[in-house]
């Protein structure tokens, strides 16, 4: 699907020190949402996934200034926020 290559790409550049291009990945976001509606207008309604809501969030790169990073714990896995 074009959003996880988009998405990878993405964070592969930030991972080796480069600045991706947002445009490029919220492209890439768009067009799999696109392809999520063109694959499932087939599925009956109660089975479809409306993407429409969360998509301006899925676009807004970067919104926030700490990740969520995940350790396991005595078989748990606990979130923390990390600042970017």
């Amino acid at each position: 699907m074009d959003a996880d290559w988009a998405c990878g790409r993405y964070l592969d550049g930030l991972l080796h020190g480069s600045a991706p291009d947002r445009a490029e990945l919220v492209a890439g976001i768009r067009e799999g949402a696109a392809q999520h509606a063109l694959r499932s207008a087939g599925y009956p309604v109660a089975e479809r996934v409306d993407l429409a809501r969360d998509l301006a969030l899925c676009c807004d790169v970067d919104r926030s200034a700490f990740a969520m990073v995940g350790e396991l714990r005595d078989g748990q896995v606990t979130l923390a926020a990390v600042p970017c």
